[in-house]
């Protein structure tokens, strides 16, 4: 009685240090209760809570397993619950809400973890509706549940009026909230309601000038409209703001690639920061790792958020289909929570499938050592939803970049990047990769979807008497230099049209009024906003030249252009990212329509607008060229870069450049 007494007292003193949140001495205090009572079930609890506070998340999961064990209790588990939670161990964290909801089922608190928690899948979706609503009308938390359910809302429900209205809640629960003002903007920003996102961010920046999130989302809303140089110095400061968050600093990087204002050296060294930003283990490769066993199957693991109705499935489709399955494993890890008809086929055809948005980069990198992976591949570079971080623990010993864009990542624990001759005619272009090149005869292959078999038109020039230009790349690529150059091309040719794909109806506006200041009218001018893929391609029959971007070129774009019968003039610059065009047009013979400099741009623009007939045959015949040619050709590229996988991976042990690969 005595004993448990002076423990009671001891109990109240630690009470009083967990109020005033001195966790430490709290945590002192109850380590050395437990080693005279090892037994005491509130005392294991109590230090749960102090571990919690302290975010040893494992460590408190421990403790209050070891307090359960001894008397079951609802603060108990919901310690539990929250340390699973932050551990990811959903399972055990909904199995704890769940539990100790059934003890106290008025709990409000309970009701808004659980229903955050089940919101994380699409098939918990219906049920954390009802948690969280439940808990908004307890009172508890109603700003940050709205939020919960605007984010499920659009992303699992794909009811994008529910996410509208519940983000909208939550700004009239709490008026300065600059989570739900940024809720709001990335929900304008994605319908291209460009203006509203815009005046909500001032709003938001007006709160809280500090915040990394809101110049970056406000770079992205200035990208759609055009403002490059802005969006590069709104970034710049977003990373002047969390120096060390590696996704910001991706996200600079990618609108580096927008312009081509920093030399080459420059621009690479930009991306070599990158790697200071990630953890150490990144500069440490996996050389120690045992040569490839030919008896054994070779295990490919390939990284993306872009499977499924993304220009990288058309790429990435021939791959699934062509792969020798009696030599490779293929293990996607698809980092996106849409679903359509392309991911569900690539489910079907790879060897194993994991949906990882929701795992830390620690947990995707433990779940690629466990699939034993021998050669990882990332297909999406410095773009939205990456998970380089997870490359820099180094889950598999050889590691690659390919297909997202062509370019460096900037890091240390990426030892291949695809090249083919055409980005890379030398060796001289491994002075700005951080990782070796491995070449490929070609550095991809389209698979053209069904919707692609439309009839190439004749030339519309033949029959209306004037040139007609088309920009059908994305906006984002549209740089104001891009824009000076065609308005400097039509002032050239009195007669000639330009039909374009903006973003949003703000870029209708601005694309109509830049073009009108350089003395080009309107009625020259054809804008259209986002369109349906088949409207798209019926739009190539309105074009008798296309117009490629510049510093980052088309390439899914250009290739459905082609398959049109339309070729483009395009400029092939100093970075790997400027030469798609090039690789393009060359193995289909059509260098001609390729220009090193601004100025040759003009000049071939200005030539084959000239050329009627032999615009007029090369479009008759282009389609067919393509059918013939190794861009289209997937079963030798595959077989191909089968080759080159397996090249890297019985090479990972070489560090010199003069090792890089050929085929």
């Amino acid at each position: 009685m005595v004993a448990q007494m002076q423990a009671n007292a001891e109990l109240n003193k630690i009470a009083l240090l967990i109020q005033q949140n001195q966790w430490q001495a709290a945590e002192k205090m109850l380590q050395a209760l437990l080693r005279k009572s090892p037994q005491h079930a509130v005392a294991h609890r109590l230090l749960g809570d102090c571990l919690l506070a302290r975010q040893q998340w494992r460590p408190a999961l421990e403790v209050y397993q070891r307090s359960l064990s001894l008397r079951m209790s609802a603060e108990a588990l919901i310690g539990m619950g929250k340390a699973a939670d932050m551990l990811r161990i959903n399972e055990v964290a909904e199995k704890c809400y769940r539990t100790a909801l059934a003890q106290l089922p008025k709990s409000a608190e309970l009701k808004y973890r659980l229903g955050v928690l089940l919101g994380g899948s699409r098939d918990g979706a219906e049920e954390a509706l009802q948690l969280l609503g439940a808990a908004i009308e307890q009172g508890f938390q109603p700003a940050r549940a709205y939020l919960h359910i605007s984010q499920l809302a659009e992303r699992w429900l794909k009811n994008f009026d529910m996410a509208f209205n519940a983000a909208s809640k939550a700004l009239e629960c709490d008026a300065d909230n600059v989570d739900a003002m940024l809720r709001l903007a990335d929900l304008y920003w994605r319908n291209n309601y460009i203006e509203e996102a815009l005046q909500i961010l001032n709003k938001a920046l007006q709160v809280d000038g500090e915040r990394a999130d809101l110049y970056q989302m406000f770079s992205q809303s200035l990208l759609k409209k055009g403002e490059h140089a802005q969006c590069l110095q709104l970034l710049q400061r977003a990373v002047a703001l969390a120096p060390n968050d590696a996704q910001t600093y991706s996200s600079y990087l990618f609108a580096l690639n927008y312009i081509d204002s920093l030399p080459h050296a420059e621009w690479f060294e930009q991306h070599r920061q990158y790697n200071a930003r990630l953890p150490q283990v990144a500069r440490h490769p996996a050389d120690s790792s045992p040569a490839h066993d030919p008896q054994h199957k070779l295990r490919i693991g390939f990284v993306s958020a872009d499977l499924r109705e993304h220009s990288v499935a058309h790429f990435f489709g021939p791959v699934l289909e062509h792969f020798n399955r009696d030599q490779f494993d293929i293990v996607c890890y698809y980092n996106h929570h849409k679903s359509d008809a392309y991911t569900e086929h690539f489910k079907q055809q790879a060897s194993a499938w994991r949906d990882v948005l929701t795992l830390s980069d620690t947990q995707l990198a433990q779940q690629i050592r466990d699939d034993a992976i021998d050669v990882l591949v990332d297909l999406n570079n410095h773009s939205g939803g990456n998970r380089l971080p997870v490359f820099a623990l180094r889950p598999a010993p050889v590691q690659v970049s390919w297909l997202g864009y062509p370019a460096t990542t900037g890091m240390d624990a990426m030892d291949y990047i695809l090249v083919d001759r055409y980005y890379a005619p030398d060796d001289s272009m491994a002075a700005f990769c951080s990782e070796k090149l491995a070449w490929l005869q070609s550095y991809r292959a389209l698979q053209p979807p069904p919707e692609m078999d439309l009839p190439v038109s004749p030339l519309p020039m033949l029959e209306r008497g004037h040139v007609t230009f088309g920009s059908f790349n994305s906006f984002v690529k549209i740089s104001q230099d891009v824009l000076l150059l065609w308005a400097e091309l039509l002032s050239q040719i009195d007669n000639a049209r330009l039909v374009m794909i903006v973003h949003a109806a703000e870029s209708l506006d601005y694309v109509r009024h830049f073009f009108a200041e350089r003395g080009i009218a309107a009625e020259r001018l054809t804008l259209f906003t986002k369109l349906r893929y088949e409207q798209f391609l019926k739009l190539h029959q309105q074009v008798d030249i296309a117009l490629d971007t510049y510093p980052f070129t088309g390439m899914t774009t250009s290739i459905n252009g082609l398959w049109m019968g339309v070729p483009m003039i395009t400029q092939v610059g100093e970075r790997m990212l400027s030469r798609s065009g090039l690789s393009l047009l060359a193995p289909l013979g059509l260098e001609d329509f390729v220009a090193d400099s601004r100025e040759a741009y003009l000049q071939k623009a200005l030539y084959w607008s000239q050329q009627p007939q032999q615009l007029a045959q090369i479009r008759a015949g282009l389609r067919q060229r393509l059918q013939q040619s190794v861009l289209l050709d997937g079963k030798a590229f595959t077989n191909n870069l089968q080759d080159v996988l397996l090249a890297a991976c019985c090479n990972k042990n070489v560090t010199h450049r003069t090792d890089n690969i050929r085929f």
